[in-house]
Formats: C-alpha cells, sequence, structure tokens
C-alpha cells in the first residue's frame, strides 16, 4: 500500500513521491511511461517535515479521514505554523509574494525566493509575476493576506487547471491591484478536458502539469495522501 505525496519539480522531468510503510518512494513521471495504480478515497499519512527540506515518514503509516497528516505527525511538522498563516516558518530565508495564473482564474502567493519557479511549477501555473521580492517570511504573509482581502484568490482546485489560459487575464488582474512586475511564460499546458481525482491513474502518460498527470484523455489530480493500490478496474481508455 502506497499513497500519493506530491510531484516534484526540483528537476528537468517530474517525479512522483509515493509514502509507504517502509518510507518514501519516487517514480520518473515520463512521457510514455505506463502505470498500472487506481487512486483510491482511502487515506494515510505523509509523515512531516522535521528540518528545512526535508519530510520524515509516519512512524505508523497512520490511516486519517482527511488531508494528508495524522494529529502527531501534523504537531512535529515545522511548516504547520507557517501553513496556517499563524508563524513563521522557524528559520532564515528571503521570501517572495506572487501571482499565479492556473488556467482561468489567479492566485496570490508566497514562497522561498530560490524556489519561485519551481513553486509556479509545483502549482501548474501558466503565467506568474514576482511582485514582491526577497522580503521576511512575516512581511510575505502580509502582503498576501492583504491581497487576499481585496479579492484575490489563494488556492486554485485543480479543475481549473486544465483550462486554456489567456495572458491577457494576469495582466487585467495586476491593473486592477495596481501591481508591477514581469509576467513568465510557463508555457504550460494540458492535455484532456476529463478530469477525475479517483480511478485508474492515466497511462500511459502523455504529460503533467503541476499536480495533474494526464494521458492525452484523461487527467488525475495527485491529493496528497490519497492511497493508490494495484489497479482494479478498467480504464475509460478501455471502453
Amino acid at each position: 500500500m502506497k499513497a500519493l505525496v506530491k510531484i516534484n519539480w526540483n528537476k528537468e522531468t517530474p517525479v512522483l513521491k509515493l509514502a509507504t510503510e517502509n518510507g518514501y518512494e519516487t517514480v520518473k513521471l515520463e512521457k510514455g511511461r505506463e502505470f498500472d495504480y487506481e487512486v483510491t478515497n482511502k487515506r494515510r499519512c505523509t509523515g512531516f517535515h522535521s528540518e528545512k527540506g526535508r519530510m520524515t515518514p509516519c512512524p505508523a503509516f497512520n490511516k486519517i479521514e482527511s488531508g494528508d497528516q495524522c494529529f502527531n505527525c501534523r504537531k512535529k511538522d515545522i511548516y504547520t505554523h507557517w501553513r496556517t498563516g499563524n508563524g513563521s516558518p522557524g528559520f532564515e530565508a528571503d521570501y517572495s509574494v506572487y501571482l499565479a495564473q492556473c488556467g482561468d482564474q489567479v492566485k496570490v502567493g508566497v514562497t522561498r525566493t530560490k524556489r519561485l519557479r519551481n513553486r509556479w511549477l509545483e502549482q501548474g501555473a501558466d503565467y506568474a509575476v514576482e511582485i514582491f521580492s526577497k522580503v521576511s517570511p512575516e512581511e510575505a504573509l502580509e502582503k498576501e493576506k492583504e491581497l487576499s482581502k481585496k479579492g484575490l484568490r489563494e488556492r486554485i482546485r485543480k479543475e481549473h487547471k486544465i483550462k486554456s489560459a489567456e495572458k491577457s487575464l494576469l495582466q487585467q488582474k495586476m491593473r486592477e491591484y495596481g501591481l508591477e512586475g514581469e509576467i513568465t511564460d510557463l508555457d504550460n499546458s494540458i492535455e484532456g478536458k476529463n478530469f477525475v481525482r479517483e480511478g485508474v491513474f492515466p497511462s500511459p502518460i502523455e504529460n503533467v502539469k503541476g499536480q495533474i498527470v494526464s494521458n492525452g484523455r484523461v487527467c488525475i489530480g495527485v491529493s496528497s495522501g490519497k492511497v493508490v493500490q494495484k489497479s482494479q478496474q478498467r480504464g475509460l481508455a478501455d471502453f
């Protein structure tokens, strides 16, 4: 039994990280790769960040009802207060505030400045722009909250990220909120209009966008904590 953690974009080829009873496994999501996995609605704890950039497996690989962490791992995670906007990440680093357009929606977000492009790729952004650079984590969170209160969303659901994207939407939002910056075109698109959250993993892989994998017809969202097992059903392409 394995549980989805996330798709990492730290290298040229996206890599799927999986939690298991014995630690973590990684799988390169190369074009043409065949999969025999089925994403279920069951969940297991994916562990916790014990230090910057390092995850530690959940000792019991606990069953959970929602999310991707059990109570004990969430308490030990160094990013818990940062994720909820109630504190700093606990180490020194420069942070950036950005806008990202994913499909037909735009969001505001915060990340470490040196991870900016990787963060955009992880989120499946089509276009993105850095609006504040190299600020403290507290200042970055404050600026994000200010823009959120003015109407910018902080999250975009995965099904919106497979829709077509026009650069003019991000430009419009920047003008609307009086923001400046150079827009980056991530050249990020995905084929397949049928979006699902559970079921047979799309195979063979045609392309990957953020946390979405497609075989050119069906797109499935990688949701952290969900259990994957050997496929027990036939894929849509078989019918």
